[in-house]
Parts: C-alpha cells; sequence; structure tokens
C-alpha cells in the first residue's frame, strides 16, 4: 500500500512540474519553456524556465504565434506588420548577428569580427557573491592556461556566444564582470549595477552614520540593485536608458517615434527595452 500511494505521489510530482511552465511558440518555428510575466500591445515578456531567478527577456508581439500556459489556455496572436522604416522594408536584426568569440575592442564588435575565438565557461554569479563582492551578473572563466582572470575581467571588451553577448562594464564604470545584452544591434541594452560614482554616494553616508557594518550593509543591498542601460557601439557610450534617451534616439525613425509616443508607460523597462528591439530592427551596424 505505501508503494502504491508513492507511486501516486511521484506521479503527481511529475505531472505538476511536467506541466506547471508556459511555452511561447515563435513564428519562427522555435518554442521556448518560459514564464510569462506580462503582454502589452508591443511585446512579450519572460523568463527562461530554467532561470526564474534571472533577468527579464522580451520578445516583440509580431514574433509570437501563440502561448500556451500552464493552466491551459492559449493566447493566439495575429501577425502584425513589422515595425514601419521610411527608408526600406529591411529586418537588419537578423543581419545584426555577432559571431563566436572574443572581442577586444568596441570597433571589433561594430564590425562583427571577433579577434580569436575561445569556448569559456560563463558563470550566473549568485547574489550572496555579488552582495559580497559587488559587479555584475556574469563571470566568465576560461579553461585555457595562457588566458588568466586579469585579462577576462579588464581587458576584453565583450564575448559572444550562440548569440549571447556578454558586454564588460568595467569598461564604462558601472562595476567589474559582465551583463548579458538583451538586444543585438548597434544598440545594445543590458541591466547593469549602479555606476561608481551612485554607488559611492549612496553607501558613504551610512559608512558616516552607521560605521563599517552599516556601511557594509547598504553597500551588500546596493550592490544587488540593477539598472538598465544602452551601450550605443556607434559612440562607444554607455547611457541610462530613460524615455528622454529613446526618444532623442528616435527621432531618427519618425514612424516609431510617434507609435512610441502612444505608449502608456514609457518610463517602463518592458517598453524601453522592446523599442530599443524595434530601433535596432530598423538601424544597420555599419
Amino acid at each position: 500500500m505505501k508503494k502504491i500511494l508513492a507511486s501516486g505521489f511521484l506521479l503527481i510530482i511529475s505531472y505538476v512540474y511536467g506541466f506547471s511552465q508556459d511555452t511561447i511558440f515563435l513564428r519562427s518555428g522555435e518554442n521556448i519553456k518560459a514564464k510569462v510575466l506580462e503582454v502589452n500591445q508591443a511585446a512579450v515578456k519572460y523568463k527562461k524556465y530554467a532561470e526564474l531567478d534571472g533577468q527579464d527577456f522580451f520578445f516583440a508581439k509580431g514574433e509570437v504565434s501563440t502561448i500556451h500556459y500552464e493552466n491551459g489556455t492559449i493566447d493566439v496572436f495575429k501577425e502584425v506588420p513589422k515595425a514601419p522604416t521610411p527608408e526600406k522594408d529591411v529586418d537588419y536584426e537578423s543581419m545584426n548577428k555577432f559571431p563566436n568569440g572574443i572581442y577586444m575592442t568596441l570597433e571589433q564588435l561594430r564590425k562583427r569580427k571577433p579577434a580569436f575565438d575561445a569556448d569559456f565557461t560563463v558563470i550566473r554569479r549568485t547574489q550572496g557573491d555579488i552582495g559580497m563582492n559587488g559587479g555584475n551578473d556574469y563571470e566568465i572563466k576560461s579553461t585555457i592556461d595562457s588566458i588568466n582572470k586579469k585579462f577576462i575581467k579588464k581587458t576584453m571588451a565583450a564575448y559572444v556566444r550562440n548569440d549571447s553577448v556578454f558586454i564588460n562594464c568595467i569598461h564604462y564604470g558601472i562595476g567589474t564582470w559582465y551583463a548579458l545584452s538583451l538586444s543585438h544591434g548597434p544598440f545594445l541594452t543590458f541591466k547593469g549595477c549602479m555606476s561608481n560614482e551612485q554607488s559611492a554616494s549612496e553607501v558613504s553616508p551610512y559608512g558616516m552614520m552607521f560605521g563599517a557594518i552599516g556601511g557594509g550593509f547598504a553597500g551588500a543591498s546596493a550592490a544587488k540593485k540593477r539598472f538598465p542601460y544602452v551601450l550605443s557601439l556607434r559612440t562607444g557610450n554607455v547611457k541610462s536608458l530613460n524615455k528622454g534617451y529613446l526618444q532623442e534616439r528616435l527621432k531618427e525613425k519618425p514612424n516609431l517615434l510617434n507609435q512610441f509616443n502612444t505608449e502608456r508607460d514609457q518610463e517602463s523597462e518592458f517598453t524601453l527595452f522592446n523599442y530599443v528591439k524595434l530601433l535596432d530592427r530598423v538601424t544597420p551596424l555599419d
């Protein structure tokens, strides 16, 4: 009897775990196991099912065919036209892919020509590690003796593996280690830690008022905060991603600007990231 109950319990667990996920079906034929967080008029926001504690990802709504939710309901999306462009109907996003490899400069990244290839290990850092040591979400480790940690941490500009672009944030004064880009094209969006100056201004008062222990707690809390940024491969500058920045960039694409100005929540990360992705679609790297 106990064996029967145990078997039944295992079957229930298997059923729950087998079906407690959403599935996003793309028009390309690919399907993604995910947890859907939000769907608005322009995009679908989700987390990868294997990384529910990881960062958020986005698909433009036109890329999605259906979403099958864990509760059995299904959303079906009509095919919508791609973001209009006054020049020509070219989807540059599919052309703006970055080959695998190590990029030593932004110029190499802009030209999509890595300095060399190497199969590194990408590690998502724990919250405890980030709170203790600061820095961004991804550490990269080499399995090659001739490439040391200092070279990876301080010299490399970016690392690309299987369409994932990891940006070395140390070059922009926003902490150590790497952030994962959420877009592909001349504008790379990512979520990174506080700038060095911002972190110092936020933590210092606590240290002055409460001593080393108070400063330590404040520092750990500040280290875990994440903010939206955008790296322009044209200028090499990293800026905070906000409504003002996006409206300035969209002036070159008036149709997209008009579309953005109709959005209800123009300051949400969801909307901002999605419109940079749309901008990358209609903007060539070169």
